[in-house]
């Protein structure tokens, strides 16, 4: 067992100092966002970047980052991301809403990633009775 952890150790060391060192720094200081990759794309936004957003193309030989589109609301942390057919969906997260009082939020964005641009998904309704609800065979 000692063996074991002895050679792991070191090799988990080289893997994450040989990827760290192929990308440059982040322009600015990150947390509590999200980010994701899409074709070789890291893209990474929220947290401590506020409504900033950043894409650094990995296929590239010259690598550096570029500032895509902002957010378009309420600067959050703690939210959650995927990426899909092209486009980021944000869920949630926590943030000051206008009056600056902190609170939980609901709404969904996406980005997509060709527009270089960020669009609200619309909240679905309620269902108000059975009647509302759909069968789909």
């Amino acid at each position: 067992m000692k063996v074991k952890n002895f050679i792991y150790l070191p090799f988990c060391l080289f893997i994450g100092t040989s990827v760290a060192g192929a990308l440059p720094e982040i322009p600015e200081p990150f947390k509590y966002g999200v980010g994701g990759i899409e074709n070789g794309k890291i893209y990474i936004g929220l947290g401590s970047l506020g409504n900033n957003w950043y894409m650094i193309d990995t296929n590239q030989s010259e690598k550096k980052w570029t500032k895509i589109a902002q957010w378009p609301t309420v600067p959050r942390e703690q939210a959650t991301a995927t990426i899909i057919d092209g486009k980021i969906y944000v869920f949630g997260g926590i943030g000051k809403d206008k009056s600056g009082v902190i609170t939980l939020q609901k709404d969904v964005y996406s980005y997509d990633i060709a527009k270089d641009k960020w669009e609200k998904i619309d909240d679905p309704s309620p269902c108000i009775s059975c009647r509302s609800c759909f069968f789909y065979p």
